[in-house]
């Protein structure tokens, strides 16, 4: 009779040897626990590490927001206070630019008038002059035959007149209509037109030298007051 118990373990026996596979014992058991244990303890607490140092940097990183927010509110008043002295700064300009040019009188009535008479064509008879804030305009009258002629030489003139921006005189409307002259007590033909223009800001040099010459010296005294006090370039 065959002792098939014997016969197995010597199978297995051959086996370990084989594969040189020492035969599992207690003590072998309990070292191989003993490692496990040891392997365990090292990656907790290589976790637990791992997890204080993400929590310090967490914190780090949560103070350094909380310190952000106190500098970005503080930038954000700054910038807040900066815009609104900055804004109060250029209405201020704005008014005191806005006195100066009524001071200094550049489409005041006699400055206005003088530079009117001294352009205009005697052919040309002005019917209606009205000054807004920035724009000037005219209506009159020209005799035929050459009242177009005698109408481009006024715009001519306005465009190179200090007191008017140079491409901005237009001849915005003419007709052709009748009059009677008071010599001959007869009707002629004359040409109705309308003329606007936009008012020039010259620099201060070129009012000064205007004002002179037109002989305005109170406004000449007001201008150089308001270039002294930097109001005008």
């Amino acid at each position: 009779m065959i002792n098939y118990s014997h016969q197995k373990l010597d199978i297995l026996k051959e086996r370990r040897k084989v594969n040189n596979v020492k035969k599992f014992t207690y003590k072998s058991i309990k070292n191989n626990r003993r490692k496990g244990y040891f392997l365990g303890l090292v990656i907790a607490g290589l976790s637990f590490i791992s997890c204080g140092l993400f929590s310090i940097h967490t914190f780090k990183r949560h103070a350094y927001k909380k310190v952000l927010l106190v500098d970005v509110k503080e930038y954000n008043d700054l910038k807040k206070t900066y815009s609104d002295i900055l804004q109060q700064t250029k209405t201020i300009y704005n008014t005191n630019k806005n006195i100066s040019q009524g001071i200094i009188g550049m489409k005041s009535g006699s400055i206005l008038m003088t530079e009117i008479k001294n352009i205009l064509p005697k052919t040309i008879q002005l019917k209606y002059i009205n000054s807004t804030k920035d724009k000037f305009e005219l209506t009159g009258i020209s005799t035929q035959p050459n009242a177009l002629d005698s109408i481009n030489a006024l715009q001519i003139k306005l465009s190179n007149s200090l007191l008017f921006n140079s491409n901005s005189v237009f001849l915005t409307k003419a007709w052709g209509g009748k009059q009677k002259d008071n010599k001959t007590n007869q009707l002629e033909d004359i040409l109705n037109f309308n003329m606007v223009a936009k008012f020039n800001y010259p620099s201060s040099k070129i009012i000064l030298e205007k004002f002179n010459r037109l002989g305005s010296f109170g406004l000449v005294r007001r201008t150089q007051l308001l270039k002294d006090e930097g109001l005008i370039k």
